[in-house]
């Protein structure tokens, strides 16, 4: 039987700190070398994913990013698919943002390249967010005078705190042809994140062509947040760490290892009938 194994990131396979550890490493390296199937579904964009160090593996399934909007080969860094949102819908977003005071960062791709925009900050989350980016790779958000929707875009995101964000979700609903997620940040207390995209993305989407493109038998996806629900429920076996939210935990088959005792390649590993 030919197993895809799919992960969320933060707060699942990246240990405290958003780091592989060298255990993880040595796992999804051994799974690699003998032919199996392991990518990470995350809802980072590429410039999130470039601030990682992903060497010691050699990956060999595209990376589900943006909460299921790209696709991207690590390996020859180039984005596979991306699922763009139209320009007009760009702008009702945009507008009602606006009237909540929000000014999200829009991703666009350039070439094999993501780039950030905004027209400013609205929070401390985004602010530190913004910064650690922009320190590691100059620019890669930038703050704008105006939006410019006509240049399309794949992914929104915006952070705040929980009460603002489910209300701006609300808001937003009645748009045609995006979807929302609104989860909680695992790196900044009381901070939540909330991602727009196109209505035919989403980690589960993404999980299914991915395991019907390398003609795997069966998906085994492990998570911790919200946003990662819609793919749990879709895996034939679902997975969520010791560190999960409790409401997250309530959708597992199994509970495995917490995202500090390197929880998801233990349970590969196992799965594997490997001694570690």
């Amino acid at each position: 039987m030919k197993t895809l194994y799919i992960s969320d990131m933060d707060g699942t396979l990246l240990a405290p700190g958003a780091r592989l550890t060298p255990k993880t490493v040595e796992i999804l390296q051994r799974l690699m070398e003998k032919g199996g199937y392991f990518t990470a579904a995350t809802a980072r964009t590429l410039i999130g994913l470039n601030m990682l160090d992903l060497s010691g593996v050699d990956w060999t399934v595209p990376f589900v990013l943006g909460n299921g909007s790209m696709l991207y080969d690590v390996v020859r860094r180039r984005v596979v698919e991306t699922l763009d949102i139209a320009p007009e819908t760009i702008r009702r977003i945009l507008d009602i943002c606006e009237s909540y005071g929000k000014t999200p960062m829009l991703y666009q791709v350039h070439g094999h390249e993501v780039q950030g925009v905004t027209t400013g900050v609205t929070s401390e989350g985004e602010r530190s967010f913004m910064e650690v980016r922009n320190a590691r790779f100059p620019d890669c958000i930038r703050i704008v005078p105006a939006y410019e929707p006509e240049n399309g875009g794949f992914y929104f995101s915006m952070q705040d705190t929980r009460e603002r964000m489910d209300s701006l979700a609300a808001a937003l609903a009645g748009i045609p042809g995006i979807q929302t997620v609104v989860y909680r940040d695992v790196y900044m207390e009381n901070n939540w994140f909330m991602e727009i995209f196109h209505a035919a993305a989403g980690k589960d989407v993404s999980m299914k062509a991915l395991k019907d493109r390398l003609g795997a038998d069966r998906v085994v996806a492990f998570g911790d947040n919200l946003n990662d629900l819609p793919m749990l429920r879709a895996a034939d076996v679902a997975c969520v760490v010791a560190n999960g939210l409790p409401e997250v935990k309530a959708q597992a088959d199994e509970i495995v290892g917490a995202n500090d005792a390197d929880g998801v390649a233990l349970a590969i590993a196992r799965m594997e009938g490997w001694t570690c």
